[in-house]
């Protein structure tokens, strides 16, 4: 499990633009991504900033194996099935 948020100010424009991002990857190649990110003004003397864009983003991947065998048939292993759900 991995989290991190960055934080940028550009004080020639009052600009703030602020990005979180977690990540787990819950079976071994397999991972979730979360991602939060604000844009907007600042306006230090009147209170909170103004938000102008925000986005929240969600990804999941999931590795899946393929047997060499004749049906070249990709399937999940049982195991890794049992620990998504």
């Amino acid at each position: 499990m991995f989290v991190s948020a960055l934080a940028q100010y550009q004080s020639r424009t009052d600009n703030i633009s602020l990005n979180a991002r977690f990540r787990w990857e819950y079976v071994v190649g397999s991972e979730l991504f979360i991602v939060v990110t604000t844009n907007g003004r600042t306006t230090l003397n009147e209170g909170f900033p103004t938000v102008e864009n925000a986005s929240f983003v969600v990804k999941v991947t999931r590795l899946m194996r393929c047997s060499s065998d004749a049906s070249d048939a990709c399937h999940v292993r049982e195991a890794e099935h049992a620990a998504f759900t």
